[in-house]
């Protein structure tokens, strides 16, 4: 039985300007730490196959549940999608046989491979000049052999496609595929109602996965009063063991709750100056009163004089 060619790499390269580089940066933007270490792990897996690796909605199952610590599928999917999008992979032959790889993936592999004996490769997902090679079995993809059957099948791929396109449009609409509120769906997505961002203003109390599923169900609205609310709350209550829960802020929507700051005694619902429904502040009317009685009782209270 003839030995089958080694395709795959035991090491890569790995450049230290990698996290610098700004396809990567934005990937971390959206989806944090999480959504770099997909990344290299994709690079990993890539590498381990050849130069490139197929990519499908079974890939991205397996793989999440291979990052583990909570990660989703559609987060993996999330991240590659930014990938195809800032040119960090292909996406011209990801659209066209759904495969990971991109020009520099293949430069660095088929330096590494070039004391091979023979290595075999595939021409169709090629992205640079390997003609100078003598080390290497070129392949094509079963295209030419039988047009007939090609065709057919080309098809019937076709309507397959449009069918689970379809489906996948009305899975989307129901069930959007990356939820609110942070890394409750196990990336660190950043955005302006952050729950990461409330967590470290509250002071990171109480259970965080209880509470980040919790912020991840108000409403935008709720998250900015709370957001608006937190760090007063903070202030008034500044030893952190008689601070509520976040979990039990959140149930009991305290954004709501008047407070009481302790540097000056002022109730305080949000607002620097507190006033009353009418528009004047309860210290104006207080100063008004006291000089009204001092008038009315001045033999009573010597140390004021009649308006």
């Amino acid at each position: 039985m003839a030995r089958t060619n080694k395709s795959g790499l035991d090491y890569y390269p790995f450049d230290i300007d990698f996290f610098q580089d700004e396809k990567i940066q934005f990937v971390s933007a959206r989806f944090g730490t999480k959504g770099e270490s997909i990344t290299v792990r994709l690079l990993c897996k890539i590498y381990r196959n050849g130069y490139y690796v197929e990519f499908n909605d079974d890939t991205a199952l397996l793989f999440a549940k291979g990052v583990g610590d909570g990660c989703r599928d559609y987060c993996v999917k999330g991240v590659v999608e930014e990938l195809l999008k800032r040119g960090f992979f292909d996406k011209d032959l990801f659209e066209r046989f759904g495969i990971l790889t991109s020009r520099g993936i293949q430069n660095r592999y088929f330096e590494i491979i070039r004391r091979r004996e023979k290595v075999d490769i595939i021409e169709d997902y090629l992205l640079i000049d390997v003609s100078g090679m003598t080390n290497v079995n070129i392949n094509r993809i079963n295209v030419d052999i039988n047009s007939i059957n090609v065709d057919i099948n080309s098809q019937s791929k076709v309507k397959e496609k449009e069918r689970k396109e379809k489906g996948k449009r009305k899975e989307s609409k129901e069930n959007p595929p990356t939820p609110q509120g942070g890394d409750v769906c196990g990336c660190e997505v950043v955005d302006e109602f952050s729950f990461e961002n409330a967590w470290a203003m509250y002071g990171r109390k109480g259970n965080k996965k209880t509470s980040a599923r919790k912020w991840a169900n108000l409403k935008n609205h709720c998250r900015e009063a709370a957001l608006k609310h937190i760090p007063l709350y903070v202030r008034s209550t500044p030893e952190i063991q008689y601070r509520k829960n976040f979990e039990t802020y959140i149930n009991q929507e305290c954004w709501n709750d008047e407070l009481i700051l302790k540097n000056n005694g002022n109730k305080n619902t949000g607002n620097s100056h507190p006033q009353s429904q009418s528009g004047v502040s309860d210290d104006y009317k207080r100063n008004i009163l006291e000089r009204l009685l001092g008038a009315g009782h001045s033999e009573e209270m010597p140390g004021n004089q009649p308006v």
